[in-house]
């Protein structure tokens, strides 16, 4: 099981918010294969094998806002996310 873990403070710093969107957006598009909307990169989707949209997230400075379809295989990807 992956996670993101914080080893220091990083509020304050000029580069918080970027090391924190790479961090996240890094996890999500190359660990848990989300990929960003082209029409705002704040919009990841995730699919099922089959094509269906299983899970979306929407980021917003430091919200995370997470919608799913509800099935075992997308609860299991959302534990991995909290």
């Amino acid at each position: 099981m992956s996670s993101i873990e914080v080893v220091k403070s990083v509020y304050g710093l000029p580069d918080a918010p970027r090391a924190w969107w790479e961090e996240l957006t890094g996890y999500l598009a190359g660990t848990l294969k989300f990929r960003h909307s082209a029409m705002d990169v704040a919009f990841l989707t995730w699919y099922h094998d089959n094509g269906n949209v299983g899970i979306i997230i929407v980021l917003h400075v430091d919200d995370v806002m997470i919608a799913g379809d509800g099935s075992d295989q997308t609860n299991k990807i959302i534990n991995r996310i909290q």
